[in-house]
């Protein structure tokens, strides 16, 4: 699989999608099920915005109870349930917990209710109370000073990597037929006899001008979505605000299951939790949001994340984090709530029709506000594209087809018989294969079994394979040094892997793109200015990362 940029002027596609992160990859998705020809373009790599930067949990709903807001909760769990089957090697349950306390809506008798309520609407979930001691076994350390009487235990979802979850939807669609590009960005978008027929766009790796037709055009830019949708001069700019919103990921505090713990945001008004969630051998603290006016704003400084973590020490004695414990920042921007709410995330996600409100026919723009969502969303305006444009139904229900790399039965019956034909040496990695691509595992091991020595780590204090780089080139299109070390591979998505594995990466690309020496520099150069950016420290020495590991 190469990337082409010249296949998207050579038909007139039924869809071209415009962002390739979880929202523009369901769109994408949705449409090929149809039987649709579709073109998804993204100005950077697929999925390497917002997409990529969230807590990694996929919402059940179960806090949408509070403001009773049943349509809500009923949605969530269902698109949580889907996810799980759609995608069983990538989201799987996670157990939470949130201290109880008071007589009020956190008290053991309404938690009680909720976690009934919430199985009886929904049809699943599972969750029970628990005693303070039962809380401080689980949780060590925790302080009780709203005097706290126990705790509620429900079960979640977490995707292990949300960069290769959005890319199982995007696979999805070009395994159907769907033409994908990275680094081509959309710039002003045609509209003839009052259809927006054409998108006049810019291939970012040198500089060509390309023009794409299509008789709709989805417009999924995300947090950017009102600057893409005003590339034409017949769209009115919306009143758009937008919220950073972060996460820090630190040393692992508790392994099992995610904790709630409460924090006032003063910028809100409001008291509002953190959770404390394990993710792979660290934990994830967040999500905390600032309001901003900057749609290129894509940092935290050190204060914010110092303030976050004081939070964290304040309710927990044994924590004692630093800003040297931090070893990654996840960074996005989201729509932001409305009136009071503004320095707060908008609740709700919705589909912008240009033909009423701006008399552009054939163009919608997408408000997404939740990651858990975006099929639902997806499914969504397409069936309106379909109804306006007399398409055929859909030959699958996208809630029903599975995600590539998810038709199984099980992750860990897959990884047991893959285990069989793998090599000795490769044994213990491949429960970590097959929690990263699924069935697709396989094909890696085709890999290593025309090069032997692919199986190898590329250095020593990471897990990362070379057969994983080589796959991420020929099969992933993977053009540049970070895409392979945040979004196609686990090589940077926790901390800085080292400047030997950064090396070793690069050499392996170098080997497939036939890059000189001077580009090998250039891509170590630019990802290490991205790893400085989200972990906001230097790259460890390679010894140090060695005994990190060993640890």
């Amino acid at each position: 699989m190469q990337r082409d940029p010249k296949q998207l002027e050579q038909q007139v596609f039924d869809v071209l999608v415009i962002g390739a992160g979880v929202q523009g990859a369901a769109v994408a998705r949705e449409a090929t099920l149809r039987g649709l020809s579709v073109a998804v373009i993204d100005r950077g790599d697929f999925g390497g915005a917002t997409s990529a930067n969230s807590q990694k949990i996929i919402h059940g709903g179960l806090r949408y109870l509070q403001k009773l807001d049943i349509a809500r909760l009923r949605m969530s769990a269902a698109e949580q349930q889907i996810l799980m089957r759609l995608a069983p090697h990538l989201v799987r349950p996670l157990p939470f917990v949130i201290p109880t306390r008071g007589v009020g809506k956190r008290s053991c008798l309404a938690l009680r209710a909720a976690l009934a309520l919430y199985r009886t609407l929904t049809g699943s979930g599972k969750g029970s109370l628990l005693s303070w001691p039962e809380v401080l076994e689980r949780f060590p350390g925790l302080r009780n000073p709203c005097r706290y009487t126990g705790g509620a235990l429900w079960y979640d979802a977490q995707a292990t990597s949300t960069e290769r979850l959005t890319w199982a939807f995007l696979r999805s669609a070009i395994e159907r037929g769907a033409t994908a590009c990275n680094y081509v960005e959309a710039q002003r978008l045609m509209a003839q006899d009052g259809r927006g027929d054409r998108v006049l766009a810019r291939d970012r790796l040198d500089d060509g001008e390309l023009e794409i037709r299509a008789r709709v055009v989805v417009n999924a830019a995300g947090p950017w979505w009102h600057e893409t949708a005003t590339a034409t001069d017949r769209v009115q700019p919306p009143d758009e605000r937008l919220v950073r919103a972060w996460n820090i990921v630190t040393r692992q505090l508790f392994p099992h299951a995610a904790l709630g713990i409460d924090t006032l945001d003063r910028s809100a008004g409001e008291q509002r939790m953190v959770f404390l969630t394990p993710w792979c051998d660290a934990t994830i603290i967040g999500t905390w949001y600032a309001p901003t006016d900057d749609s290129s704003a894509n940092t935290v400084n050190g204060a914010e994340v110092d303030e976050l973590l004081g939070r964290v020490n304040r309710a927990l004695s044994d924590a004692n984090l630093t800003l040297a414990d931090v070893t990654l920042v996840h960074h996005g921007l989201l729509p932001a709530g409305s009136g009071r709410q503004r320095a707060l995330p908008a609740e709700q996600a919705y589909i912008v029709d240009h033909e009423q409100r701006d008399g552009v026919v054939g163009f919608w723009s997408l408000r997404s506000v939740k990651y858990t969502t975006a099929r639902r969303l997806a499914a969504e305006v397409i069936g309106e594209a379909a109804r306006r444009e007399h398409w055929p139904a859909p030959v699958v229900a996208s809630h029903e087809d599975p995600l590539d790399g998810g038709d199984m039965h099980s992750p860990e019956a897959v990884a047991a018989e893959l285990r069989d034909s793998a090599p000795a040496a490769l044994t213990a990695g491949i429960d970590e294969w097959v929690s990263a691509y699924g069935t697709r595992a396989l094909e890696l091991l085709r890999l290593i079994a025309d090069r032997s020595d692919d199986a190898d780590r590329l250095t020593d204090g990471v897990s990362t394979r070379s057969a994983e780089v080589r796959y991420a080139v020929r099969d992933e299109m993977a053009v540049r040094l970070a895409d392979v070390v945040f979004r196609r591979t686990a090589l940077g998505s926790v901390r800085h892997p080292g400047r030997a594995a950064l090396e070793a990466c690069a050499a392996i690309m170098a080997e497939e793109l036939n890059w000189s020496s001077e580009r090998v520099a250039d891509e170590i150069a630019a990802t290490e200015q991205e790893l400085r950016r989200v972990t906001g420290v230097e790259a460890p020495s390679d010894e140090s990362a060695k005994a990190f590991a060993a640890a």
